[in-house]
């Protein structure tokens, strides 16, 4: 069976999440890392090369957080460093934009997740545990859940989240803006 990886590309607690066509939760982690700049970028693509692609059963799509384009600073320099990283390596092992990556930009994710597009993280870990019974301590695994929610309702898979109106039309969005 085929899964969504919905990965929150963080640079100090990454967060990753599996689900499938059924289950809309399989696991989740997040990775801390005490690395600091390209050891800890190393660190976490390592970890999403060797735990995730280079398996036995490839992800049917991974979908990843975009940048915020508010931020600024060495912080977020870094992490457009990271998120260049990630997908030139997804783009060499056959993921990209017209097959099976999806990029969701954070303001869509926070919409798609609660219905507002600017909430707080705890208000996107209440409303998981509200629609699947889940409980995240970390917000980071918390965002991959939402971002494989989007891979499996861009498949019409809806088992475990509500499906309303506005988060087909914040889907529809989000895979307009992956043409783009």
């Amino acid at each position: 069976m085929s899964y969504y990886l919905g990965i929150d590309a963080s640079l100090t607690s990454p967060g990753f999440c599996l689900a499938d066509e059924q289950r809309p939760y399989i696991r989740s982690k997040n990775i801390k890392t005490k690395e600091k700049g390209p050891y800890r970028i190393t660190e976490i693509l390592n970890e999403i090369i060797t735990g995730y692609i280079m398996t036995d059963e490839k992800p049917k799509k991974i979908i990843i957080e975009g940048l915020s384009f508010g931020s600024r600073g060495k912080g977020f320099l870094n992490l457009a460093e990271l998120a260049g990283i990630i997908k030139y390596e997804l783009f060499r092992y056959h993921y990209g934009p017209d097959y099976g990556l999806i990029i969701v930009p954070p303001a869509s994710l926070k919409q798609f997740a609660t219905g507002k597009g600017n909430v707080e993280k705890s208000a996107m870990i209440l409303q998981a545990y509200k629609e699947s019974g889940i409980e995240f301590e970390c917000s980071d695994e918390c965002d991959a859940f939402w971002l494989a929610q989007v891979g499996r309702a861009s498949d019409g898979c809806w088992d475990g989240i509500c499906h309303t109106k506005l988060r087909e039309i914040v889907l529809k969005k989000i895979i307009g803006d992956q043409k783009e």
